[in-house]
């Protein structure tokens, strides 16, 4: 289920500077490019995610149809080297599937890679956060996680950040760079 839809944009174009914004119900995306590097900067502000029945998961999902990857991707291990990650594998036990994304969801604390034998993309991020490759020429960044119970996966209680200023109970405001 999409977390937002764009209901608008604008953009600029300048010498050297282009950009596109994006703005919606939940999120405001910005699109940066440049005419010095080939690197683009997207920027997205997440208003807090709002009361629900249950606990919502919020991602960046890139797609890059052009990089046909085959299922393996690269995610940085604490900033000291990139780790080779295979969709639905692991180099020292037999992985039995039962939950497909969430087994291939890693921790990145600096970026991740996509390649083929014609292209590469990185993207650099700007905090810890967890990642994934799931199809070819996809990236999947969590941005935001809300949640209403404790998942018993260690922190012992609930992810429910919430807004202290929002009246309707939002939880925390996010901008991910």
């Amino acid at each position: 289920e999409n977390f937002n839809g764009f209901t608008t944009y604008d953009g600029f174009q300048g010498k050297f500077i282009s950009q596109l914004r994006l703005y919606g119900d939940e999120m405001d995306t910005s699109i940066t490019g440049n005419a010095f590097t080939d690197f683009v900067d997207i920027q997205t502000y997440v208003k807090g995610i709002p009361m629900s029945d249950q606990g919502q998961e919020v991602i960046l999902h890139l797609t890059f149809d052009k990089i046909k990857n085959g299922g393996v991707f690269y995610t940085d291990s604490m900033g000291l080297e990139m780790q080779e990650r295979k969709v639905d594998f692991r180099p020292t036990w037999d992985l039995k599937v039962t939950q497909h994304v969430s087994e291939n969801y890693y921790p990145i604390n600096h970026g991740m890679t996509i390649m083929d034998d014609k292209m590469t993309l990185e993207v650099l991020n700007d905090r810890a956060q967890g990642g994934t490759s799931l199809e070819d020429g996809t990236m999947e960044f969590m941005i935001q996680i809300r949640t209403y119970r404790d998942d018993s996966r260690g922190v012992g209680e609930a992810m429910n950040e919430t807004n202290p200023f929002s009246e309707e109970g939002r939880g925390a405001d996010v901008l991910m760079h």
